[in-house]
């Protein structure tokens, strides 16, 4: 299957690790005039990003359950929720039979006072917190989410886990997310370059070439971002993802430019081949 060639020229400024809060704004059409025989850079129309936002704020999740701004997890939203108020949900969880060996064993290990937490999403009566070291950039090594919902005056414990892919929550709930895990060596004097794909949801196996959509590139002087949906299928199996290589066709040379993987937060370097 031949692959897609992009044309996408956005003049916008968005350093790598930068939170690309630009790349949502409507960007204005620019051209850059050569001068003394530099490179020309020519923007073209703005392009939507497929993620969600909120007031501007680009949403991010683990892959599931509730999404938050990436600004609240280091610190957590304020004004939710009272620390004694989830001081006592903890010691009420801790003390049912059902669930306080697995509580224990993972997510409250360190006791009801002693846990680290702040509010990621949520009101007063249902709850998504992260326990553990978060920051702006996700959750530190053996940091989780918690769920919990309260049940009249008692508090019901919804679930939780590791978050093995921090990543923007899509717009269209229908879609998916194509991860972008390998590079070429690029074409030096062309815009061209192959990059290898892989969905990242359960898909059975399949080959994944008749369900990628057209990426989305956002092209700047420091980074190229690549952010690519598939259409996923309503259940699978999880036997492991077969990748695929597909070309892009860039607006100038990749040169020493990052390539950017969208489907990551803060969107993840991709290693050359």
């Amino acid at each position: 299957m031949p692959g897609w060639h992009v044309r996408v020229r956005i003049a916008v400024h968005h350093d790598v690790g930068m939170e690309p809060r630009g790349l949502l704004a409507a960007v204005p059409l620019l051209l850059l005039v050569v001068g003394c025989g530099a490179q020309t850079s020519v923007a073209s129309e703005p392009k939507r990003l497929p993620v969600r936002t909120v007031d501007g704020e680009v949403q991010v999740g683990c892959g599931s359950g509730s999404s938050w701004s990436p600004a609240v997890m280091a610190d957590g939203v304020p004004g939710v929720v009272e620390r004694d108020v989830v001081v006592e949900a903890f010691r009420e969880l801790l003390a049912d039979p059902e669930l306080s060996g697995e509580l224990e064993l993972s997510f409250l290990s360190a006791g009801a006072e002693e846990t680290e937490w702040r509010v990621l999403a949520g009101d007063g009566d249902a709850l998504t917190l992260g326990l553990g070291s978060w920051t702006e950039a996700g959750p530190a090594e053996g940091a989780r989410t918690f769920a919990m919902a309260r049940e009249g005056r008692r508090w019901r414990w919804l679930g939780g886990g590791d978050c093995p892919h921090l990543g923007p929550v899509l717009a269209d709930d229908a879609d998916g997310w194509v991860e972008v895990t390998g590079l070429s060596a690029p074409a030096a004097d062309t815009g061209e370059v192959t990059v290898v794909v892989s969905e990242i949801a359960c898909t059975g196996a399949r080959d994944p070439g008749p369900f990628l959509h057209e990426p989305t590139v956002v092209e700047t002087d420091q980074s190229v971002t690549v952010y690519w949906t598939t259409t996923p299928p309503e259940s699978a199996s999880c036997p492991g993802n077969p990748s695929v290589e597909r070309t892009l066709e860039l607006g100038a040379p990749l040169g020493e430019r990052a390539l950017l993987d969208g489907s990551s937060w803060p969107p993840a370097p991709v290693p050359r081949s």
